[in-house]
């Protein structure tokens, strides 16, 4: 089962108190959930939620879309429908260039309108990029590329080939991560080798085409995320390598070029906002690397050093100056997701909150909520936000929802100590 949501002017919301803990206060917004049937697909790999669009990775290699009012032809060449909810407003759709069979997508990184596929050539053995969307600032790949598969160098309403390490890098290589900012895409080769077309942010030349080196990591990369004008790559060891615009302090130092970064905590996992950084270190907690912290309120104030001294963890790196723990819940919270402008919480009791800023037709959607114990008769389900949209599907690859901080935070809930630190 999926269920999936576009915030827009005429979602169906009620205004009402919430049953249990008034996290929120006196009322907050509820979205209402569309159930997806989609039985071609059986597992589900990876989830993209773009402006208007979700991509679902299925485990074949196979992409199937959810296109919010997906009226306009143009956007369906070399696709198969295989729905259309006029009712609802959306339609189903699959790109025939990935079958699945000789071609399988195995990533999706979006941002705004361009959006890169990492795939797999299974009879040559090879990863290579596909993009879609705008190329305006040539994030998909240069113009001639461009240009030569779709007749246009601006704009590519389908798939088509951007990179291939094994004809364009002397070494060739295999791709192994991908990350979209708004004017620039970045990829990993050979899980060390930083690569990048589009603006240039991350190094001081000219450079902006896919074969153009960036920086070798000292170890494998792990996980890759991507805001407005920054990226972050997370090592095996938890050692970070950011790059990009630093106003808002998202790359943790006063470093615009791709380096390494050593912050007090190893990190396990990142998620980059607009101009933010949300990272999960080893020991459970999440940071926020941001000037401002308006994603929630600033309730349950307790000091980083207490947390530290509770716990045994290593004294923060002062030179950061973190001040806060932050909770703005009185309830524990289970997992949490960064996107654009806003922070997902999933809190003990499945309830989903959405506090900070989401995108829709009209402008902003504040303080959304759902309760996924209702939607779901309490099975392991997954979520994964978009700029304004947002995915729940049941997990069938985890036997259930793991809970991170009920071993680490043992207290009372009257006296919780929250899994936030805020970095200003």
């Amino acid at each position: 089962m999926l269920k999936f949501a576009f915030y827009s002017a005429s979602t169906p919301k009620e205004e009402k108190p919430i049953d249990g803990p008034h996290f929120l206060g006196n009322s907050a917004s509820r979205l209402n959930l569309i159930t997806a049937h989609i039985p071609q697909i059986t597992r589900i790999r990876h989830v993209d939620c773009n402006p208007n669009t979700i991509r679902i990775v299925e485990e074949s290699g196979r992409v199937f879309v959810i296109e919010k009012d997906g009226s306009n032809s143009s956007r369906h060449d070399k696709c198969t429908i295989l729905q259309n909810n006029t009712d609802a407003g959306y339609l189903v759709k699959t790109y025939d260039e990935f079958d699945g069979i000789k071609k399988k997508v195995l990533d999706i990184s979006s941002y705004t309108e361009q959006v890169i596929f990492l795939v797999k050539h299974v009879e040559e053995k090879q990863t290579v990029l596909y993009g879609m969307g705008t190329n305006q600032y040539r994030q998909l790949a240069d113009n001639s590329v461009v240009r030569r598969e779709c007749g246009d160098e601006r704009f590519s309403y389908f798939p088509i080939p951007v990179f291939n390490p094994g004809v364009e890098l002397a070494s060739g290589g295999q791709i192994t991560h991908i990350a979209c900012s708004f004017s620039f895409s970045t990829c990993v080769v050979n899980n060390t080798d930083i690569h990048m077309t589009g603006q240039n942010w991350l190094q001081g030349g000219n450079e902006h085409n896919w074969p153009d080196f960036i920086v070798r990591t000292h170890a494998p990369i792990m996980k890759m995320c991507a805001g407005n004008f920054h990226v972050c790559a997370i090592t095996q060891d938890g050692i970070l390598y950011t790059g990009g615009s630093t106003f808002n302090g998202q790359c943790i130092e006063e470093k615009e070029l791709m380096g390494r970064i050593n912050p007090a905590f190893a990190s396990t996992i990142g998620f980059a906002g607009s101009d933010s950084l949300l990272l999960k270190s080893i020991y459970g907690f999440y940071h926020l690397y941001a000037t401002s912290n308006d994603y929630y309120p600033k309730l349950n104030n307790i000091p980083v050093s207490e947390i530290e001294d509770k716990y045994g963890l290593p004294s923060s790196n002062k030179s950061l100056n973190v001040r806060q723990i932050v909770n703005p819940f009185p309830v524990e919270i289970i997992s949490m997701e960064l996107n654009r402008d806003y922070l997902a919480f999933l809190l003990d009791g499945d309830i989903l909150v959405l506090k900070g800023n989401a995108y829709n037709s009209s402008g902003l959607v504040n303080d959304l909520f759902v309760d996924v114990k209702k939607e779901f008769s309490s099975q392991a389900v997954t979520y994964k936000t978009g700029p304004n949209s947002l995915v729940l599907y049941l997990d069938r690859a985890n036997v259930g929802v793991q809970r991170f901080f009920k071993s680490l935070l043992n207290c009372s809930r009257k006296n919780l100590l929250s899994d936030i630190s805020i970095i200003q």
